[in-house]
């Protein structure tokens, strides 16, 4: 991953703690409230940045901390559980920090401060037990209430309940009935392997097959609202691919997962940008009971 920050105006050199532009027109302590001044711009506190790669890890598992940081003079770690970070000798401007293994969902924060005053970032590693957590978990981070005014669907519950273990058995048709307002969260586990693949959906010629829907891939159930667009799409009676890749990267639009790790497969009737309005109508344009997708666990990239 590794964190790079771009050179922010307000930072050209260091004297005595003070963080220059250029000469100073004015100096006043940073702890009475009131802002320095150099040369006409505001001296801002540091900015600071810091991830975990990967950003979560199974229960024993171990994950990178590493840090960016712009116009500071000094940081000091706080928290990590009994990982050793927060009596780590923090570099600047850059710097990593190979974790032991984490046995907890786990918080590293930094804290960096100048002659302008402090800035903080912070982490959440979550630690989980490998295992289907329920239909009911939560993971941290994630909204128990994703979609107000819509519940999730229990079953099928995982990937492989209609599929087989994660990716599926290659070419299987499957398909899946979604009560209206209602969304699949279908969890699955990725292996150590480096692989690839597809989930091809077409309109089902069962009860509601050819009305629109939006498909995710997400750390979250429920989580339509993508953060990368390879991660999702709209699909409106037409046949449609999410493809996916683990381990390394890979020419075109594909999702990114990490190996040894959880995900959910999100389908819903509905728009991402209004999830709450169900497309799972019938032609006088009332809510049906039940809409129905059709998925096809498609052939590896390569």
């Amino acid at each position: 991953m590794g964190l790079r920050l771009e050179a922010h105006q307000y930072l050209v050199g260091s004297i005595a703690g003070i963080l220059l532009l250029g000469a100073i027109s004015s100096r006043v302590d940073a702890s009475s409230g009131v802002k320095l001044f150099l040369d006409g711009f505001e001296f801002l506190p540091p900015h600071v940045e810091i991830a975990g790669s990967p950003p979560a890890v199974f229960v024993g598992g171990t994950t990178t901390i590493e840090w960016g940081v712009f116009g500071a003079e000094l940081c000091r770690p706080a928290g990590g559980g009994t990982s050793g970070w927060g009596n780590l000798a923090i570099n600047l401007p850059n710097g990593s920090f190979v974790t032991p293994p984490l046995h907890e969902e786990t918080t590293f924060r930094l804290t960096c401060v100048n002659a302008a005053g402090e800035s903080e970032a912070l982490v959440v590693i979550p630690a989980t037990v490998p295992g289907f957590p329920g239909p009911d978990f939560v993971p941290p981070g994630c909204s128990a209430n994703p979609i107000p005014g819509t519940a999730r669907q229990n079953f099928p519950s995982t990937y492989a309940e209609p599929f087989g273990d994660w990716p599926g058995k290659i070419g299987d048709w499957v398909d899946i009935g979604i009560q209206t307002d209602q969304w699949l969260a279908l969890w699955f586990e990725t292996g150590p392997e480096l692989t690839s693949g597809k989930m091809l959906t077409i309109p089902s010629a069962q009860v509601g097959g050819d009305r629109p829907k939006t498909i995710s891939i997400s750390r979250c159930p429920g989580d339509f609202q993508q953060h990368t667009t390879e991660c999702g799409f709209d699909q409106a009676y037409t046949t449609a691919s999410l493809w996916w890749w683990t381990f390394g990267a890979t020419d075109g639009p594909v999702c990114p997962l990490l190996p040894n790790s959880h995900y959910y497969l999100n389908v819903i009737f509905a728009d991402k940008t209004a999830p709450e309005l169900t497309l799972c109508r019938d032609s006088q344009g009332k809510p049906m009971p039940l809409c129905t997708f059709q998925g096809i666990p498609s052939w590896p990239w390569h």
